[in-house]
C-alpha cells in the first residue's frame, strides 16, 4: 500500500498503461474465441489407449504431475455441465453437500456473480467456457498485479509490467496454476482487494470510493470462495502487515473515512457470503472432522534452509528433473528468492534514514512498506524453519498453513520487496568498487548454498547442473545489484517466462475428454440410463473419465466423503480413519475368501477398497455399470456382462446383472 498522496498518483494510468490493459483484453478475447487453454487433458489419450487420436495439443506436452487439473478439476467442470439438470449445487459424484460451491466449477447459484472467471460457462459452449476460465486466470493475474505494482511504484510502467510477469511466471505460480486450490484467482482477487482498500483512505470523490467498495466486495468474496486456507492464510497475513505499515506511515494524515469504508464494505461482503456459508455448512462440518485435511495441524519448523531457498534450484526443472528432496515438480516449485539480496538495502535505507524511494511532493517514503515486507518474510521464515508453539499456531491459524504452502506468501512478499527496493532514480543499487565487492560476495554466498544443497540433492546437483544453476543464480543476482532497474526487470522477467512458459502446455479445446471414443461410449450409455450409478475398478483414473460425462459415480475423487454410503460398507466403523478424508477412491475386486469390504490407505489422499459389485451397499446405491482397465476372467464375470470395449485393452464396460 502506498503513502498518503493525491488520488491521481495512486494509479497513474498513462497511455502505455492503457495500451497494456487493452492488449491483455484483446488477447483474452482472442484466446477464448480460439478455445486456447493450458490444460494437460491430452494426457488422457495415454490413459485411454487412444494415442492415434490425440488432438488439441499446440505446444508443450501434458504433464502427469498436473493430475489435479486433467484428472480432477477439469472432469469436475464437465460433470457439472453434463449433469441433468446442469450445474447443480449438489453433485454426489464430487462429494457430499454443497461441495460444488467450494470448488472452482460452474454452479447455478448467486455466488457465481462474484466469480467472473466462471461466467463463460453460462453463455458459451463447454470448450470456450473452459478457455474463458483459463485465460481469466492468466490475464486476471497479469492485470491485477500490474495495477498493484503501478500504484506501489508510482507509475513506473515498465517495472510494473515486468513485475506482473515475474509473479505470473514464477515457478511456484505456474506449477500450481491449475490445481483445485485456485491460486491465480486467489492472487488476482487479493491484489484487487488490496488496491481497492487503499482508495478508501485517500481523498477521493464519493463515487470513486463507491466503485472501490464494489471492487473490494467483489474481490473479497471471490478470495474467500477460493476456499484453500493453506494459501489464503499467508496472503491474509501479508495484507495485514501492509495495512499496519500503511496506517503507521500515514499516522499524521487524515484517513478520509477509510476505516468506515473498509468496515462497511467488509460487512456487506460478509452479509452477501452468509447464505452461501449456510448452504456449505454441512460440507464444511464434515471437512473439519476429516482425517485429512481436517485434522492437519502444523507448528512449523520442519522445512530445512535448503528447501526454504529452493527457488534457486527451480531453473530448468521439468516433470522428471527437479530437486531430489521433493516428491514431484509441483512440490519442488518455489519463487526465486531475489529478496535476499534486496534485504540489506532495506536495512541500510532505514538505518541511515535515506529516502531514495520517496514519493513526490514531500509525501512519506516507502520505508514503512519495505519494513513491513521484510518483517513478514522474517516472521514466516521463522515459522517455516524454526516453528512456533502449538498454542500460538492454533490461535493464529498458522496451524492450517503448512510450511510448504506458506512459500506462496513468502514469494509474493519477496517479489514486492525486490522491486520496491530498487532506486527511484533508475540507478543501480551498487556501482564501481562496491559493485565488484557485492558481486564477489554474492558469488561466494551462492556457491556455499549450492554446496550445501548437494547434501539434500546429490542426484540433481551433479557437476554440470551444479555449475549451470550456480551461474544462472549468480548472474541474476549480480544484474539485480549492478544493472539499472529496468534492465534487471527485463532480464529477470524474461528468464522466468522462458523457463516456465510451457509448464502448462498450449492446447485447443478438450477433445480427449469430449471427443474420445471412451468418453462418447460412456456418455451414450449414461444418456440411455441416466439414473444408474457407475464405478471404475482397479484404476485411479477410470472413475474420473466417467465423472466427466455427468454420470453418478460411487468412487473417484471425493472432496467431501459420503460417510453414510461408506458407513454401509463398514458398519462397525473400524476403517473410518482411512475413508474419512478428501481422497482418490480406488475400488478393487476382493479375493475369493474375502466376505466383508476391506480398506487400505495408499497415501494421505488416496485409499483402496476391496469390494464386490454384488455388495448390498453398492446395489442399494444403484450400481449398474462398472468400467475396468482389463478384460475380466470367466470366474470374475459371474454377475457382470461385457457391454462395450470402446478402447481395446484399456477400457471395458460391464453391466451388473
Amino acid at each position: 500500500m502506498t503513502a498518503e498522496t493525491k488520488p491521481h498518483v495512486l494509479l497513474p494510468l498513462s497511455r502505455g498503461a492503457v495500451l497494456f490493459l487493452g492488449i491483455c483484453g484483446a488477447l483474452f478475447l482472442l484466446c477464448v474465441a480460439l478455445r486456447i487453454n493450458g490444460s494437460s487433458s491430452s494426457f488422457w489419450y495415454f490413459k485411454l489407449g487412444e494415442l492415434n487420436e490425440a488432438k488439441g495439443l499446440i505446444a508443450g506436452s501434458p504433464n502427469p504431475t498436473r493430475s489435479d487439473e486433467w484428472m480432477v478439476w477439469t472432469p469436475a467442470i464437465l460433470s457439472q455441465l453434463n449433469h441433468r439438470p446442469p450445474m447443480p449445487v449438489n453433485n454426489s459424484s464430487l462429494g457430499q453437500g454443497a461441495v460444488t460451491l467450494l470448488m472452482s466449477i460452474p454452479v447455478r447459484h448467486y455466488s457465481m456473480f462474484f466469480r467472473p472467471q466462471l461466467w463463460g460457462f453460462f453463455f458459451l459452449d463447454a470448450e470456450r467456457g473452459f478457455a474463458w476460465l483459463w485465460n481469466a486466470k492468466i490475464f486476471g493475474l497479469l492485470v491485477s498485479f500490474f495495477l498493484l505494482f503501478l500504484a506501489l511504484m508510482r507509475g513506473r510502467l515498465a517495472l510494473a509490467i515486468l513485475g506482473s510477469l515475474a509473479v505470473s511466471y514464477s515457478s511456484f505460480t505456474q506449477w500450481w496454476f491449475s490445481s483445485p486450490a485456485m491460486l491465480p484467482e486467489m492472487l488476482t482477487s487479493w491484489a484487487l482487494a488490496l488496491l481497492a482498500g487503499v482508495i478508501f483512505f485517500r481523498a477521493a470523490a464519493v463515487w470513486k470510493k463507491t466503485v472501490a467498495a464494489v471492487i473490494f466486495i467483489w474481490s473479497a468474496i471471490n478470495f474467500v470462495l477460493c476456499c484453500y486456507p493453506p494459501f489464503q492464510i499467508p496472503l491474509l497475513y501479508l495484507a495485514l502487515f501492509l495495512f499496519v505499515a500503511f496506517i503507521w506511515q500515514g499516522r499524521q494524515s487524515q484517513f478520509h473515512g477509510g476505516f468506515f469504508w473498509l468496515a462497511g464494505s467488509s460487512l456487506v461482503a460478509l452479509a452477501l457470503l452468509w447464505p452461501t456459508f449456510e448452504q456449505c455448512r454441512f460440507a464444511l462440518e464434515i471437512i473439519a472432522r476429516t482425517s485429512y485435511p481436517g485434522s492437519r495441524h502444523a507448528t512449523g519448523g520442519t522445512m530445512s534452509v535448503g528447501k526454504f531457498f529452493s527457488g534457486l534450484l527451480n531453473f530448468f526443472d521439468t516433470e522428471q528433473q527437479h530437486s531430489d528432496s521433493f516428491s514431484n515438480a509441483s512440490e519442488a516449485s518455489n519463487f526465486f528468492p531475489m529478496w535476499v539480496f534486496a534485504l540489506p538495502f532495506v536495512v541500510r535505507k532505514n538505518w541511515r534514514r535515506k529516502h531514495d524511494c520517496e514519493l513526490e511532493e514531500g509525501a512519506p517514503g516507502l520505508n514503512a512498506i519495505l519494513v513491513a515486507l521484510a518483517a513478514f518474510l522474517v516472521f514466516f521464515g521463522y515459522y517455516s524453519i524454526i516453528g512456533f508453539p502449538e498454542w500460538f499456531c492454533r490461535i493464529s491459524l498458522l496451524g492450517r498453513c503448512t510450511e510448504q504452502r506458506s512459500l506462496l506468501g513468502i514469494g509474493i512478499a519477496g517479489l514486492m520487496l525486490t522491486l520496491l527496493a530498487l532506486r527511484r532514480d533508475n540507478r543501480p543499487l551498487l556501482s564501481g568498487q562496491s559493485g565488484i565487492v557485492g558481486a564477489a560476495g554474492v558469488a561466494v554466498t551462492l556457491f556455499i548454498y549450492f554446496l550445501y544443497g548437494r547434501i539434500e540433492n546429490p542426484l540433481m546437483l551433479s557437476n554440470p547442473r551444479f555449475f549451470l544453476l550456480f551461474t544462472t543464480a549468480t548472474a541474476l543476482a549480480v544484474v539485480y545489484l549492478c544493472a539499472r532497474p529496468v534492465i534487471f526487470g527485463i532480464i529477470f522477467a524474461s528468464a522466468l517466462v522462458l523457463n516456465n512458459f510451457l509448464v502448462n502446455p498450449i492446447s485447443q479445446g478438450l477433445p480427449a475428454l469430449i471427443e474420445s471414443s471412451a468418453a462418447r461410449h460412456i456418455a451414450a450409455i449414461h444418456r440411455s440410463d441416466p439414473d444408474a450409478a457407475w464405478a471404475g475398478y482397479e484404476s485411479v483414473t477410470l472413475p474420473q473419465i466417467i465423472i466427466a460425462t455427468g454420470a453418478r459415480v460411487l468412487n473417484g475423487v471425493k472432496v467431501v466423503p459420503d460417510l453414510n454410503f461408506l458407513g454401509q460398507l463398514d458398519p462397525a466403523g473400524s476403517n473410518r480413519e482411512i475413508y474419512n478424508r478428501y481422497a482418490h477412491i480406488v475400488f478393487r475386486l476382493p479375493s475369493v475368501d474375502e466376505v466383508n469390504p476391506r480398506f487400505e490407505l495408499a497415501s494421505v489422499d488416496a485409499y483402496r477398497t476391496m469390494v464386490a459389485p454384488t455388495n448390498p451397499a453398492l446395489r442399494n446405491a444403484g450400481l449398474k455399470y462398472i468400467v475396468f482397465p482389463r478384460r475380466l476372467s470367466e470366474a470374475e464375470t459371474a454377475v457382470l456382462k461385457l457391454m462395450d470395449m470402446p478402447s481395446p485393452n484399456q477400457i471395458f464396460i460391464y453391466k451388473v446383472e
